[in-house]
């Protein structure tokens, strides 16, 4: 909608249906690590105080500043194109998973689009896609499953092994189970009839997001990303 970027540019931006963002939509704030310390030190409490008065220049000091900045962005972005935000490790919710949507008076005003939604993590959509053949100028289209994750089940799998990011989610749909760590290294809510991370079916692509660097796989039938 603007005039930035070549012409091949603009073409790849006109044919973003959908954005999600994969968690991590505000990263760990001065508030939170002072949060984790065990015991705080008489310069923390100076720290905090200056961020509970306002008094730090950084608009991510504090959780409810990072919010703010956010809901801005979110806001803006959202008029131009549907966006779906997932929970991730450094976000206001709970760190249990699945985690549960974030709040939407997080984003007071992201919220009062219609093009913004709040969704679990992990996430799984199904979006038709549409595609000319080469030999025709007839169009077809076909139904597509995603399957995202914010990365915390993977990362952790990573963190025990001597496996890949690609590799680690490769193994997750061979294992038929998206948090195989869970509950002993990785905080989870506890189910006593089902289990809501076993893979029934497996997904056209596979997101993990919030992970060291980008890396893309495709690996019978699967797009990892």
């Amino acid at each position: 909608s603007g005039n930035l970027g070549d012409d091949a540019t603009i073409r790849l931006a006109s044919r973003i249906a959908r954005v999600v963002i994969g968690g991590g939509l505000i990263t760990e704030t001065e508030e939170s690590k002072l949060a984790q310390k065990v015991k705080l030190e008489p310069v923390d409490h100076a720290r905090l105080s200056d961020v509970a008065n306002g008094k730090t220049a950084s608009h991510s000091a504090s959780c409810a500043g990072a919010m703010r900045h956010a809901d801005r962005l979110v806001a803006l972005l959202s008029r131009t194109v549907p966006v779906e935000i997932m929970p991730g490790a450094s976000d206001a919710t709970n760190c249990f998973l699945p985690q549960q949507p974030i709040h939407p008076l997080m984003l007071r005003e992201a919220a009062k689009t219609n093009a913004m939604r709040l969704v679990t993590n992990p996430f799984q959509f199904e979006t038709n896609l549409s595609f000319t053949t080469s030999r025709s100028d007839s169009s077809s289209s076909s139904s597509s499953t995603f399957l995202v994750s914010s990365g915390q089940n993977v990362s952790d799998v990573v963190r025990q092994t001597s496996l890949t990011s690609v590799q680690a989610m490769q193994s997750l749909l061979r294992w038929g189970h998206l948090c195989p760590t869970a509950p002993n290294t990785l905080p989870c809510f506890p189910f006593k009839e089902s289990d809501p991370f076993v893979i029934r079916q497996s997904p056209h692509c596979f997101v993990a997001c919030n992970q060291e660097k980008f890396d893309s796989a495709w690996k019978d039938g699967v797009r990892y990303v």
